[in-house]
């Protein structure tokens, strides 16, 4: 099998400049470099292909979907999957646990935690409550809320000042 150079940039930021693999494909839990090098995605992509990559069932749900609508935000409109994925989020989860809550991304779940429990004290009366702990080594996100968590320096050490 041939595989031909990938189209590479310089055009993409990242925060360290160390070079990665270059990923072609992926199926199920492996993903491919351009080589045909085969990984184990261990990672999942940051968690969220945690079902493997090309799945049948889930390629079709999406297809559906985004011939209905693809996107639709939420402060501003409802939609029934995100009712019925609520409903099965609820009824899977212990008893006290009656309202979901959709972010977009894990930094923006830790971001929002922080402000629920933030909000929680505050209205309490709390208002000098305001400081959270975390563990050494961790990662929590790359949002400044979330780094303020993350004990990572090549992620944080830039912006230590601002999140003190």
């Amino acid at each position: 099998m041939h595989f031909s150079e990938p189209y590479k940039t310089d055009y993409l930021f990242y925060q360290t400049r160390s070079e990665l693999p270059f990923i072609d494909r992926a199926e199920g839990v492996y993903l491919y470099d351009h080589t045909g090098k085969k990984y184990l995605d261990g990672c999942s992509g940051a968690i969220n292909t945690n079902i493997g990559h090309g799945n049948p069932r889930i390629l079709q749900a999406i297809a559906e979907q985004a011939r209905k609508v693809f996107f639709s935000y939420r402060t501003q409109f409802e939609n029934e999957p995100a009712h019925r994925l609520a409903a099965k989020l609820v009824h899977g989860s212990a008893e006290h646990l009656t309202k979901v809550f959709y972010v977009s991304s894990g930094s923006e779940a830790i971001e929002s935690a922080m402000k629920l429990a933030r909000q929680y004290y505050f209205n309490r009366g709390q208002k000098s409550r305001y400081q959270f702990i975390s563990r050494t080594p961790s990662y929590h996100g790359s949002t400044l809320g979330a780094l303020s968590l993350t004990s990572s320096a090549q992620l944080e050490l830039p912006f230590r000042p601002m999140l003190k």
